[in-house]
């Protein structure tokens, strides 16, 4: 996005810029890490779906117990008055998705600590197949996110 097309919106304040720039570079950053540890536990899944019975090796109870810790901390950066507060100040029109964003998130962790459950349970299986559909999950839930922020970036949301 050229931040002289941002800059000349009328509700932005363009020395805030780089503050809301850097933010979205962290979580830009964030997602590329999570995008990351999706990959290895879809691995993992796929492996594991592959071989049946045969446990693939490493083990994912730490793979899975780093996306959580991540997803916490990246979900709670979203929900910040900095990140989805400021969205909802800049543009009101978006605050019935957000909102859903922010429910999505809850039920995004609660699915991940159901799959946690299953493989302490050594359900490995059943984690497997859970884990290639919350990979998928995840993706479109990010994908709705960067749509939003798309359109308040271009203020399509005005």
């Amino acid at each position: 996005m050229d931040p002289k097309i941002v800059a000349s919106r009328p509700h932005r304040n363009p020395g805030q810029l780089p503050t809301a720039f850097g933010r979205l570079t962290v979580l830009s950053c964030d997602h590329d890490n999570i995008r990351t540890m999706l990959q290895r536990l879809r691995a993992w899944s796929e492996t594991q779906l592959q071989a049946g019975s045969v446990e693939p090796s490493p083990d994912p109870c730490e793979a899975v117990a780093e996306l959580q810790l991540a997803l916490v901390g990246h979900f709670g950066t979203e929900e910040s008055d900095a990140y989805f507060g400021a969205i909802a100040s800049g543009s009101p029109m978006l605050i019935p998705r957000i909102a859903e964003l922010r429910a999505e998130h809850t039920a995004l962790l609660e699915r991940l600590r159901a799959l946690a459950a299953q493989l302490m349970l050594e359900q490995r299986s059943a984690f497997a197949l859970g884990m290639l559909a919350f990979a998928e999950r995840l993706r479109l839930h990010e994908a709705v996110e960067n749509e939003l922020i798309g359109e308040f970036l271009r203020g399509d949301a005005d």
